[in-house]
């Protein structure tokens, strides 16, 4: 093989990991994102629902009825 072929093979080779890297940063950055905002949003669900049954419980008896 001559050395402008091996260097054009060792170039496709190495753009081509570098795009591939590149897709997988770009999906785990999207994926932890969306996984971030889920985790969020489910937080600040939980957090209103518990607001909600201490306000509805103030109690404490947890029976549920002031």
């Amino acid at each position: 093989m001559s050395a402008n072929k091996q260097n054009e093979n060792n170039f496709v080779e190495n753009t081509t990991g570098a795009v591939v890297d590149g897709i997988q940063s770009i999906s785990s950055f999207v994926f932890n994102t969306a996984e971030n905002a889920v985790g969020t949003t489910l937080g600040i669900a939980k957090n209103l629902v518990n607001s909600v049954i201490n306000i509805n419980d103030s109690d404490n008896d947890n029976s549920g009825t002031n």
